[in-house]
């Protein structure tokens, strides 16, 4: 490789666009914990696991949020085109775009990220058109100077806004012959006709959680997948931060996809709230007998191992070439993906589904 090509790929891979591509979304608030169910609904004990390997099938490539603490964003995109598939009104090639939901967001909103239940009112409310349409821009602007922000930004009332949402929040709302970007016309316009294809009146009247486990597990054994919104902790997910933070990392559980615990008494649960975050994910299975075993860094110094039982698998959003690229699910490896400790997800996350 010649120098001109190396001097090319780092300056790529430090460019605000492939930078940090795994970030998080501001903190949640009021997230409500799911009621631990000790047996199903109709008094029986849920399957020890959900058919995954079938659920998995119903995906659509991973993808990665970039540089933006879009998480949720990706979520709720990931399990709408889902769910399209799953009810046969779209293929695996579909691809949505989350850039306008981003945008739609940032109607309110002066910082990237959002929440399940706001993104699926959004899409409801507005409907959303293909990636081809409104493609996504991986970096997050700041100031005039950042991207095309002068060009789209300069005369917005709501400059914060805007840069968030990468649009002037004015566009959504202004008739067609006042706008002079023809791709965000054709992008609402595409938004418009996805939306009397996709949703149903009844669906937007649907709040969306899921209340106990056992309705988890119900949803996920049939095939349905859902949204898991999830205070951060980064030892338990082995980020680049957690030895920034002084609470250490295991590289090999995080090429495994291996999210574990926030363990009483560890470095985790005191460090992270330091710098609190949230992050959102779709889950596509659960193993109630996989196990893990990790090592955690305890406040007195010392490292200990723990074990513990019961997984949710869940397809991420920071792409397929850094966390997840091991990730093992019967047998087969699914880069991108990963697996979180059951007691973590259901003690500090939220679960939704989408009703269409």
């Amino acid at each position: 490789m010649n120098h001109l090509s190396l001097f090319a790929l780092l300056a790529l891979a430090l460019s605000p666009q492939f930078a940090q591509a795994d970030a998080l979304d501001a903190p949640y608030s009021r997230l409500a914990h799911p009621r631990i169910d000790r047996a199903g609904r109709d008094g029986r004990e849920s399957a020890p696991k959900s058919n995954t390997l079938a659920m998995l099938e119903k995906q659509t490539p991973v993808k990665s949020q970039a540089a933006r603490g879009s998480c949720s964003i990706f979520s709720a995109a990931a399990l709408l085109e889902s769910m399209l598939i799953i009810n046969g009104k779209a293929d695996a090639n579909l691809d949505l775009s989350e850039e306008w939901l981003q945008y739609l967001i940032a109607q309110r909103a002066t910082s990237d990220g959002s929440t399940s239940p706001a993104n699926f009112r959004a899409l409801h409310q507005f409907g959303i058109p293909s990636e081809e349409k409104l493609p996504y821009i991986g970096a997050t602007w700041k100031t005039l100077s950042d991207g095309n922000a002068r060009e789209r930004c300069a005369n917005a009332k709501r400059l914060a806004n805007c840069l968030t949402g990468h649009r002037d929040p004015a566009l959504l709302l202004a008739a067609d012959n006042e706008i002079r970007d023809q791709e965000f016309v054709a992008a609402r316009r595409e938004a418009q006709e996805n939306k009397a294809r996709f949703f149903t009146a009844k669906g937007e009247e649907e709040s969306g959680i899921v209340f106990g486990t056992a309705e988890i597990k119900e949803l996920l054994a049939k095939g349905t997948p859902l949204t898991l919104d999830i205070d951060f902790y980064y030892g338990a997910w082995n980020h680049r931060l957690a030895d920034e933070l002084a609470i250490g990392r295991d590289n090999d559980n995080w090429s495994h996809g291996i999210v574990t615990y926030p363990e009483r008494g560890s470095f985790d649960v005191e460090k992270s709230l330091e710098k609190p975050a949230g992050h959102s994910v779709v889950l596509v299975g659960y193993d109630d007998e996989r196990e893990i075993e990790y090592n955690v860094k305890m406040k007195n110094g010392r490292m200990k191992k723990f074990k513990r039982k019961g997984v949710y698998y869940f397809k991420n959003s920071w792409g397929s070439g850094s966390f997840g690229t091991e990730t093992e699910i019967e047998g087969k490896v699914f880069p991108g993906y990963g697996m979180i400790s059951q007691d973590y997800a259901n003690e500090y996350g939220q679960f939704f589904r989408l009703a269409l």
